[in-house]
């Protein structure tokens, strides 16, 4: 599962003698205020369009009695007389879920229910990195509260209770077509986030069906359509909330202005900034790209994503101050994050950060950065690490558009300061589901469930918590692992370890996913699967005349090709054109490719001895084979003579969408697939790499 010891990598040679400082848990509890009382509980809405009907229609009649003459032109609205008669149903149910379980939370998570662990009608004192309801123990999960749309079916299996009924509308000018949030319909151009297959194991649970399907299903966005409503009737938004907050007594975080005794909207600030990453290795912040962030004041919700410049914009406005929280998750992959700190079963949440509350002005002018801390027990190092992968995502989408290769699947990904090994693309949510998934791999994955019991011996939890953590990750199974820690006692991973670290292995992704759009079982999961069991019974990549080595060679040489020229491309582009850090850096990704030594001794070496010096890789994986390929000439000190110049990466990828057991296999796939290119040439290439 998160424990292949699939990409094996030496970081050690440039890596600093850092000492691990201690794990704190530095993390604050949220403390609650009074509750305020709800203008858009169904009931007061009701009252206040009523209100605001008479309002309209006694405003019409005193005109008419004050200008008996005057003709006033008719009311176009339904029903006439300044307000409609249409029927007004709740847009939402306030519910309050206890799970009971792992099990239960992760299908709450999975529905893409926003779940939130503070009542959403309190006031908050203290901001807080959690919020453990006093009534529940500290052992235990604590309540989760969402809305979820008028008419869902609530689950029978999961505790629940209804709060209240709700009706949520944009109560302000310009913000009519905003989508609802809280069903999916939020998050900078809207859509229903795609589902991941579930496996065998989640299939066997009452799984909910997602929110943003069955608001499709139903009548669309209840939020837009309730606002619409309202303007179809001649009824101003605004004018409905403020006679929903006076009949409510709500308590407004600002006194409204007022002009002749008349409210007045008031300035209003939509949340927006930008968002950072720090580089390590150039020593300066990198946009933060593709993540979501999240503003909620009371019930009033707004999502986004970040862009190639790491700016975000919210289109909900707030009248004095929000909640921003980031969230390192997009509709391609969700990260989760494992070091030691949080309740286990709070793992089963995507990693997170609160920025904190922010006031008028400061909503809309908000910078942060991601920092590393040499400590991977951290959460700032988790945090970290999270950010520097969601980059790696949005760099490697970049790669395979601008190559023409396929997209690979939205993706499941563990990071670990400790548990996992070094970087793994077991793809289990794939290679395990009915349907596309490999039948062989369902019976048998008693083998890499009993891996994770070895595996979790590492952690540093006891009794109890062990069986918690393997059921989230049973049930949050993952796709691609990364262990950010360099060991047990070592130091968090630099910026470019990270980069070509993941890209190599959503390049692994990519491949599997190419296999699988040929011949999604046999192609595509029955090959990965011998590739993870291989991997497993031989503890990374083994020896070259391993039974099932060669097919391992296949797949790790895209790998290495794929994450160093990923890389390459990464540092190239952007904020790193022209930065000298960042030439280096891209030259010595390619270098290592170009320099690449064929050591029938060695499974793999990566030396990395900075500018100026010789920096290759080593081993019997054939690293340089693919790029050899692609480039002109080689190196005299590497043994290999390269008279391959014809094939680009879209050509190599072509020959890797097949069942390549050996390179012989591959070498035959990748002429058919480019109309035998210089077929002598890369016959004499691939015989001198030892196959």
């Amino acid at each position: 599962m998160a424990t292949l010891f699939s990409c094996r990598k030496d970081f050690s040679a440039n890596e600093k003698a850092e000492t691990i400082t201690q794990v704190k848990n530095d993390l604050t509890k949220t403390k609650l205020g009074k509750e305020k009382a709800n203008p858009f509980s169904f009931e007061i809405v009701k009252k206040a369009i009523e209100k605001v009907k008479k309002q309209k229609a006694e405003a019409r009649r005193q005109a008419q009695a004050a200008r008996p003459n005057l003709i006033l032109p008719p009311d176009t609205c339904d029903g006439g007389g300044g307000g409609g008669g249409g029927t007004v149903y709740p847009t939402h149910t306030y519910v309050r879920f206890a799970p009971q379980n792992v099990d239960q939370l992760t299908e709450l998570e999975e529905s893409g229910m926003e779940l939130v662990d503070v009542p959403l009608t309190y006031e908050v004192e203290e901001d807080g990195d959690f919020y453990q309801d006093p009534s529940i123990p500290e052992d235990q999960i604590t309540y989760q509260y969402t809305l979820v749309p008028y008419g869902y079916p609530l689950p029978s299996h999961i505790p629940y209770t209804v709060l209240d009924q709700v009706y949520l509308f944009n109560e302000d000018d310009g913000e009519a077509q905003e989508p609802d949030p809280w069903t999916g319909g939020g998050g900078g151009g809207g859509g229903c986030e795609p589902v991941p297959y579930q496996t065998a194991d989640q299939q066997s649970t009452n799984y909910l069906m997602p929110i943003c399907e069955y608001t499709a299903q139903h009548g669309g966005d209840p939020v837009i359509a309730a606002t619409q409503q309202l303007l179809d009737e001649c009824i101003q938004p605004y004018e409905v909330y403020q006679a929903a907050t006076e009949i409510s007594g709500f308590e407004e975080d600002a006194a409204p202005v007022t002009t002749n005794n008349i409210a007045a909207r008031g300035p209003r600030y939509y949340p927006q900034g930008i968002l950072s990453v720090f580089n390590t290795d150039l020593n300066a912040p990198e946009p933060l790209k593709g993540v979501l962030v999240k503003s909620r004041n009371f019930m009033k919700l707004g999502i986004t994503y970040t862009n190639a410049n790491g700016q975000f914009y919210i289109g909900k406005p707030y009248k004095r101050k929000a909640m921003i929280i980031v969230k390192f998750k997009n509709d391609r992959a969700t990260t989760r994050g494992i070091n030691g700190v949080l309740k286990v079963w709070q793992y089963v949440f995507p990693v997170k950060h609160k920025l904190g509350r922010f006031y008028d002005n400061g909503l809309q002018t908000i910078n942060f950065t991601f920092t590393r801390d040499i400590n991977p027990h951290s959460e700032t190092a988790r945090k970290w690490a999270a950010a520097s992968t969601m980059n790696a995502v949005w760099d490697i989408d970049q790669f395979n558009q601008q190559n023409n290769i396929p997209a690979f699947p939205r993706l499941k990904i563990w990071l670990s300061s400790r548990i996992t090994s070094d970087a793994s693309t077991p793809m289990l949510n794939y290679v395990l589901a009915p349907g596309i998934g490999s039948p062989e791999a369902q019976v048998e994955y008693a083998i890499v469930s009993g891996i994770l019991d070895k595996l979790l011996y590492l952690v540093p939890y006891a009794g109890q918590a062990l069986v918690v953590l393997k059921r989230v990750l049973e049930m949050n199974k993952p796709d691609v692992t990364l262990r950010y820690g360099g060991g047990p006692t070592g130091n968090t991973l630099q910026s470019r370890e990270i980069y070509n670290t993941m890209i190599h292995e959503f390049s692994h992704a990519t491949h599997y996913w190419g296999l699988v759009q040929q011949q999604p079982v046999a192609g595509g999961s029955q090959y990965w699967w011998n590739n993870v069991k291989y991997v497993i019974a031989n503890g990374g990549y083994g020896e070259r005349t391993d039974n099932g080595a060669q097919r391992t060679a296949v797949i790790e040489a895209w790998g290495f090709f794929a994450g160093n020229t990923g890389n390459a491309f990464k540092y190239g582009n952007g904020v790193f054109a022209g930065n000298i850090n960042a030439i280096r850096i891209r030259l010595d990704e390619i270098r290592q490719l170009e320099n690449a030594i064929v050591d029938n001794s060695k499974s793999i070496s990566t030396f990395f001895n900075g500018p100026g010096s010789t920096s290759y890789y080593r081993g019997w994986i054939p690293c340089g084979m693919l790029h050899d390929f692609t480039d002109n000439g080689e190196n005299p000190f590497t043994g290999i003579t390269d008279n391959v110049n014809s094939y680009n990466i879209n050509g190599v990828f072509r020959g890797l969408r097949f069942t390549n057991n050996t390179v012989q296999e591959y070498r035959q796939q990748l002429l058919n697939q480019n109309g035998n290119l210089q077929v002598n040439e890369v016959n004499n290439l691939v015989g001198q790499y030892g196959f």
